[in-house]
């Protein structure tokens, strides 16, 4: 799922108040896909492991 820029903020914030014991991720589409994934990424909840190497 996706949210343009200008209400992500609203999006984040119903997430951070409705996720329910949910574990989630989420992260910009900036266009680098592993440096998005890895290290602009924002858990909510229990932080998982996944395989990145699909990004190489």
């Amino acid at each position: 799922m996706g949210f343009p820029s200008e209400v992500f903020h609203q999006a984040f914030r119903w997430m951070i108040l409705n996720r329910r014991g949910l574990t989630i991720f989420t992260h910009p589409e900036i266009g680098d896909h592993l440096t998005d994934h890895r290290d602009r990424a924002v858990w909510m909840g229990e932080t998982l492991e996944f395989d990145l190497s699909i990004f190489d």
